[in-house]
């Protein structure tokens, strides 16, 4: 039976919430029976850990997403290693964090980001990382950090790009990009990274997939993901299910799945 594990999904988020029992049985009967959520700001913390002690297979990651780092004191990341300690078997990663050149200056991004890196590496754990426009920086960063595993979330980019971040011991994060014919180079860094690399991942209620625009990313369309992943690799379901599987185990653990 197939068995799928969302990487990052932020089922918290208020087009999701009102109904999530419904999208979350709706998920198990395709198969998808296990959610990483991941935090964007300090005030979702709490929010999220409850969602993973009412929802078996919900894991959880704390950071403060780069949007936000001109609205929340970097010492708020003070309170994560007793946070995590607490509560080892549910907060699995830290994030979400990362850099993004579209929002506010890359200076103050890349402090909090670097912090980021620091309990990561000081934990055990792995980072998600959001990277627009900014890989450049984010592999600078990897490379000081000493940081060897995360997930780069939402990729968008080259076979090149998605080489030189696997290098570093990074998963690449494939959602709904994959669905559109038009994102060719994505679709091509897919069809040919190693399938050891690959984690799967909605961003709902973001990221809508194609023939979805405009419509909430509901935990479900993961298999559609999977579906679209299939028809770009020359393994069949019976090798690339398990081994999706696995990657994602490496990351987060068994606990809790």
């Amino acid at each position: 039976m197939l068995n799928l594990f969302d990487s990052h999904c932020h089922l918290n988020a208020a087009e999701l919430a009102f109904n999530l029992d419904d999208y979350i049985e709706q998920a198990r009967q395709v198969g998808v029976n296990h959610w990483l959520i991941p935090a964007t700001s300090p005030d979702q913390w709490s929010e999220i850990y409850n969602l993973s002690q009412k929802y078996p297979g919900i894991q959880t990651a704390l950071g403060i997403h780069p949007w936000y780092v001109d609205q929340i004191p970097l010492s708020s990341l003070d309170r994560l290693p007793e946070l995590i300690r607490q509560h080892s078997n549910t907060i699995v990663a830290i994030g979400e964090t990362g850099l993004d050149a579209f929002r506010s200056p890359l200076t103050e991004q890349i402090q909090y980001f670097e912090t980021h890196l620091t309990l990561a590496a000081t934990l055990n754990l792995p980072v998600i990382i959001h990277c627009v426009k900014a890989q450049d920086h984010v592999v600078r960063c990897l490379k000081k950090s000493g940081v060897s595993k995360g997930v780069i979330h939402g990729f968008t980019g080259s076979i090149q790009q998605a080489e030189q971040l696997i290098n570093l011991g990074m998963k690449i994060g494939v959602g709904g990009a994959i669905t559109y014919e038009r994102a060719r180079k994505t679709r091509d860094a897919v069809t040919n990274m190693p399938i050891e690399a690959i984690v799967l991942e909605t961003d709902a209620p973001s990221m809508p997939l194609s023939g979805f625009q405009g419509k909430p990313n509901e935990p479900s369309q993961l298999r559609l993901v999977f579906n679209a992943l299939l028809s770009l690799r020359t393994e069949p379901q019976e090798i690339i299910a398990p081994q999706i599987w696995q990657n994602t185990i490496d990351l987060f653990g068994e606990q809790g799945v």
